[in-house]
């Protein structure tokens, strides 16, 4: 998900057809089982972040950032 936002892809149905179309790649780099998540997955993983804490820590090469706005 992080992946299709960070290329540009805005809303769940656009993030969705990100990983659908890039799904062969996802699927064996992330071992996923039974494929990317459908775009129902996705739009419910992105109601339930907790987007002020989001905005506040950015992962980057596997370390945790933590932004502070001044």
């Amino acid at each position: 998900m992080f992946l299709g936002i960070s290329c540009g892809r805005i809303g769940y149905r656009s993030i969705h057809k990100f990983t659908k179309a890039n799904e062969a790649y996802f699927t064996d780099i992330f071992s996923l089982k039974h494929g990317v998540p459908s775009h129902v997955t996705l739009r419910q993983l992105l109601l339930a972040l907790d987007k002020d804490t989001l905005s506040n820590n950015v992962l980057m090469n596997g370390v945790l950032i933590k932004i502070y706005h001044l």
